[in-house]
């Protein structure tokens, strides 16, 4: 998203994170620390160091490569040794080891130490032996007993040796940890010899056996009757090699019984001692005032109560705004509705002819000069590199995913605009199931669309075509509500062709595309369509299920119109037409008070529009009903 979208977003809602701020606020000032705890937290920690340092033997031999001593330094941090040292600890007590006094019962659990972790907790903080942890790092090992006992390792290839530290919170323990380490490191590294040389004298003896087998199989295979002297030959030749096999593998047992498994190199060259340690002071913990907790908890809530507008809209199941019009519709949005309040008596009028200066007006405008570039530039129209001009747009329908999404109202009002150009319109009512347009025309539902006969003529459609009091508009009213739907879409199909003929573009207003298969019928017969979505009111699923079927249908779509958008300080815009006096009292969008961008669901009630007489008496529309209706507006109906 945009952040525009994330302003548009908290705009709406901001209620939401003023509530998540105020509760995390108000956790954090509940769960502060008490006074004593956050004294003891401010106190120091003590932690001693000590090292035991192991060097090769023969100590003046330096043929041992660095990489060796690398290698004995990762055995220090993960593997076998820390395994080996841990179950030894946990055999062993002892008191500099398990502190297992409350404090450091505490400390551990809350993650005290310096450079260590959290060890168990609870029932055994007040046993002799603690529960055992290993936990190998990358610069060392830790065990918690209690208390965080840190190891790590230091090579030394240049010089040979081995440094061993351990950290921890009691000097006995840290020395004897250290010196615990060198030893399980030396008695593992014998181990490993032990290994290497059992292995080597049983594949000793195992060659040692495989010869003598051969041996017998040759001295048979020799002494047996009928074998010729070149089988003799080439069998003396394999006992031969038989033979020196059976005395390398004698010599080879002899060797490793003689010397036995070989030994480690390393011998301890100081051994860590508890007088000799190092003393590590470290700060406290860190204990926030009680302004920062209030502060981080503030933080903390309006960022959950952004990530929760975030959920809500994107979970939303109403398209809000032009991205997720034109996510789900997979077309372009090519006008933009506002909303716009009215009085009860002003439901059914025109607002393009009665106020042409308002924001309505503009965006129904808006809307008339994108159908026609859209039009002009849609790949069956536009041919690039050929000299004909596109043909004009003659037949529209009006068409919608589901009901009161503006159709109606929509199909008016671009009647108006496009009478504004000084070109004829005729706009039918095919919409018989909830016929809506005789009313905005304050006109008959007789004649209508049903008198023509199959074999009429333009001059029979001219006939039952009414008047509209817009100056270039006229229009055929829907068939009675029990007409049979087959011939309701005939006859709204005559009626487009024979319109045509007489009047420069034909506006035709249909049912929803989802409700009823009139629009889905008409929309492969008329030039091109164009979708009403209405925002906050139509479902996501519905713009896509009507965009799908009008490309299974292969229908011209020019785009899809939203309707009551929120345009927010933008529409101040179109407050320009006020200052060269050509204002009809309306209030702009841009004159909007900073109390009602506050609470922008607390919308003001407009002033009243007034519609000029011929004798220049100017009277308010709707006067003969001005009961209010903060529920209504201009896109509620069809």
């Amino acid at each position: 998203m945009r952040p525009a979208d994330y302003l548009r977003i908290i705009r709406r809602r901001w209620w939401v994170l003023l509530v998540t701020t105020v509760i995390a606020m108000s956790f954090a000032f509940v769960t502060r620390p008490s006074s004593a705890a956050s004294v003891k937290a401010a106190q120091p920690n003590l932690r001693y160091r000590a090292t035991t340092t192991l060097i090769s033997n023969p100590i003046g031999d330096s043929s041992t490569s660095g990489r060796d001593y690398d290698r004995l330094a990762l055995l220090i941090t993960t593997g076998e040794v820390p395994t080996r040292v841990a179950d030894a600890l946990d055999q062993v007590r002892w008191p500099e080891v398990q502190r297992n006094s409350k404090e450091d019962c505490e400390e551990s659990t809350s993650g005290g130490g310096a450079a260590g972790a959290p060890t168990k907790s609870g029932s055994n903080c007040g046993s002799p032996r603690t529960g055992k942890r290993v936990a190998p790092g990358a610069a060392g090992v830790t065990l918690g007993y209690g208390g965080t006992i840190n190891v790590t390792a230091t090579p030394d290839p240049t010089t040979g040796s081995l440094a061993i530290t351990a950290v921890s919170g009691s000097a006995k323990g840290s020395a004897k940890v250290a010196n615990l380490f060198a030893t399980t490191l030396v008695g593992y590294l014998n181990d490993l010899n032990q290994q290497r040389w059992d292995s080597q004298l049983y594949l000793n003896q195992l060659a040692k056996s495989s010869a003598q087998n051969q041996l017998r199989v040759i001295d048979a295979q020799m002494a047996a009757p009928g074998t010729s002297l070149s089988e003799l030959d080439a069998l003396d030749i394999s006992r031969e090699a038989q033979l020196r096999k059976l005395a390398n593998a004698d010599e080879a047992i002899a060797t490793l019984q003689g010397g036995g498994p070989a030994k480690s190199d390393l011998k301890t060259l100081e051994a860590a001692d508890p007088k000799q340690v190092t003393i590590i002071v470290t700060a406290g913990k860190g204990v926030a005032s009680e302004s920062q907790r209030m502060l981080f908890g503030a933080a903390i809530g309006f960022f959950i109560g952004l990530a929760i507008l975030i959920l809500l809209e994107t979970l939303s199941s109403r398209i809000r705004d032009v991205p997720g019009t034109e996510g789900a519709a997979r077309m372009p949005v090519i006008a933009e509705i506002p909303v716009v309040r009215m009085e009860r008596g002003e439901k059914f009028r025109v607002a393009t002819m009665l106020d042409p200066t308002s924001l309505m007006s503009e965006a129904y405008r808006s809307l008339r000069t994108s159908l026609v570039a859209m039009w002009q530039r849609h790949p069956k129209n536009y041919r690039p590199g050929s000299d004909s001009p596109p043909p004009p747009l003659r037949t529209l329908l009006v068409t919608s995913p589901g009901p009161a999404e503006g159709k109606s109202i929509s199909a008016v009002n671009l009647a108006a605009a496009f009478a504004e150009n000084g070109q004829s319109v005729l706009v039918i009512d095919a919409d018989f199931r909830r016929p809506q347009l005789h009313k905005y025309f304050q006109g008959s539902a007789d004649p209508n669309i049903l008198d023509l006969a199959p074999n009429a003529t333009v001059a029979d459609c001219e006939a039952i075509m009414q008047e509209s009091g817009i100056p270039g508009v006229r229009f055929i009213p829907s068939a009675p509500t029990r007409t049979d739907p087959g011939h309701a879409i005939s006859a709204a199909k005559l009626a487009a062709t024979l319109g045509r003929e007489c009047v420069d573009i034909v506006i035709v207003d249909s049912p929803p595309i989802l409700l009823a298969n009139d629009a889905a019928e008409l929309s492969t017969f008329v030039d091109a369509t164009v979708v009403m979505a209405r925002a906050g009111w139509t479902r996501r699923g519905g713009v896509v299920a009507a965009s799908d079927l009008l490309r299974r249908l292969e229908a011209v779509v020019v785009g899809i119109v939203l309707v009551g958008a929120e345009h927010g300080a933008r529409a101040g815009y179109y407050g320009y037409y006020g200052y060269y006096g050509y204002g009809y009292g309306y209030a702009h969008p841009g004159e909007v008070p900073k109390l009602q961008r506050m609470f922008p669901w607390r919308t003001p009630k407009p002033a009243p529009m007034v519609r000029p007489r011929p004798s220049g008496e100017q009277v308010p529309v709707g006067a003969a009903d001005s009961r209010p209706d903060p529920d209504l507006d201009l896109t509620s109906e069809d």
